[in-house]
């Protein structure tokens, strides 16, 4: 195999490969916005590559305007097959990534995006890369010190996206997490704003992982907050946006706080919670997640060798049986209780109107069952299995083409590709589309 090395920007030496590259061998490539070292199987790593192209295209489309805070913009993508791999590869920058799917880590070594492949949906791997590359994403480009509120509501605003026919959409809602958010305004659940917003680092984390009344929603208000102020209307956009700018331009989190917040924070507060009980989730997207409960219990199934005949018996199983299954969560910071057990209450357990679902009887009796979700828009949405390298059994949620199937399901419009927007002249106006 032919190497053609050259080093970019005086730091990363890039190995110019073919389009075979053997799991386990690592190797070093360039795409249009990141520079990726792997060692998983070449067309898996170009699949990543360009999904994060993607995605990243998104971050600088809806952030125009701020200043770059680095002279170099590299954005240094770590991608391992193993989790042991990863474990250790972090090690080596003093960074313990125990539990987590992904990282952004920074520190005196060096920094980058990391994650790892074995065992992972493609799907969770996705979630935690959108998630930890705005991290990443917005050191470079916003501020190296975010304040966590903003950082991590930004960050779960754009791990939400979902990738359709090669442009991450975000902003739409999931149920689940409008009314897990709505519960807790309602039983005032969630730390004030005048203590969330004002949090550093360290506090947050401290907080986070304390266990003490409240932290287990504070990714969900950190998100809550900044959808509001993107959504809302062009007041509260331009406060997000003069918050982010004056921070830009040299600001302490404190001191944008104050100016951009401080006097107005009790009804900023009060047209929040307001608003969250007019949120309007999207069919589609809930249907996604709602796919991802039904894997972690058709997995379930499968381990005490038990099926379902078709989908309305499956609900009925679960209902009767209680059951329930984990989401994840995809932040690194250890959340103790935020593990998301997702409700086997009756009327969360079907797919929205006018969704039609049918039950994938598995042709290989050592995966379990799949299901497809067909009649909503933009796409169908299909749940299937595969086994990883160690035999571990992952499921695989598709949504960006159709496939051909033995149930035949009604027929699904599925628009062309999302054509692009035209940047607006305003930074985080631009977040609105």
């Amino acid at each position: 195999m032919t190497r053609i090395c050259r080093f970019l920007c005086g730091v990363f030496l890039i190995a110019c490969l073919g389009d075979v590259a053997l799991a386990g061998q690592k190797f070093t490539f360039r795409t249009k916005h990141y520079v990726i070292t792997t060692d998983v199987e070449k067309p898996l790593a170009d699949a990543i590559g360009k999904h994060m192209d993607a995605v990243y295209e998104e971050y600088e489309d809806r952030m125009k305007g701020f200043k770059p805070k680095q002279s170099k913009m590299i954005m240094a993508l770590y991608v391992w097959e193993k989790y042991e791999t990863y474990l250790e590869f972090l090690r080596g920058y003093g960074f313990n990534a125990a539990n987590s799917g992904g990282v952004y880590f920074r520190g005196p070594k060096g920094d980058g995006l990391s994650t790892w492949v074995e065992g992972q949906s493609r799907l969770s791997m996705y979630d935690v890369l959108q998630h930890e590359g705005f991290h990443q994403f917005a050191a470079a480009r916003i501020h190296e010190d975010l304040p966590p509120w903003v950082n991590e509501g930004l960050a779960e605003y754009f791990g939400d996206g979902l990738l359709i026919n090669g442009k991450l959409v975000v902003g739409k809602l999931d149920r689940e997490k409008v009314r897990r958010m709505s519960r807790a305004i309602d039983q005032k659940l969630y730390i004030p704003f005048d203590e969330l917003m004002t949090m550093n680092n360290t506090e947050w984390v401290n907080k986070v992982t304390s266990g003490a009344k409240g932290t287990s929603l504070m990714y969900d208000t950190a998100w809550s907050i900044c959808y509001f102020l993107i959504h809302a209307d062009k007041k509260y956009r331009s406060a997000l946006e003069d918050f982010l700018r004056l921070m830009n331009d040299g600001a302490t989190g404190q001191e944008a706080f104050n100016q951009v917040f401080g006097k107005n924070l009790v009804k900023f507060e009060k047209a929040w919670s307001s608003a969250i009980f007019k949120f309007e989730p999207d069919p589609w997207y809930t249907a996604v997640g709602r796919m991802r409960f039904y894997a972690g219990i058709l997995k379930q199934l499968h381990a005490k060798k038990e099926h379902a005949p078709n989908f309305g018996k499956l609900r009925e199983m679960v209902i009767r049986a209680s059951m329930s299954t984990i989401i994840k969560e995809r932040d690194i910071v250890q959340r103790d209780d935020r593990d998301v057990k997702l409700s086997n209450e009756s009327e969360e357990l079907n797919f929205p109107s006018p969704a039609e679902v049918a039950l994938i009887p598995s042709k290989d009796p050592s995966l379990p069952d799949g299901l497809l979700v067909t009649g909503l828009k933009p796409t169908s949405i299909r749940l299937t299995w595969k086994r990883d390298t160690k035999g571990n059994i992952v499921e695989d949620i598709d949504y960006e083409k159709e496939k051909t199937t033995a149930v035949k399901p009604k027929p699904t419009t599925v628009p062309g590709k999302t054509p692009a927007t035209k940047p607006a002249t305003r930074s985080v106006d631009d977040l609105v589309k």
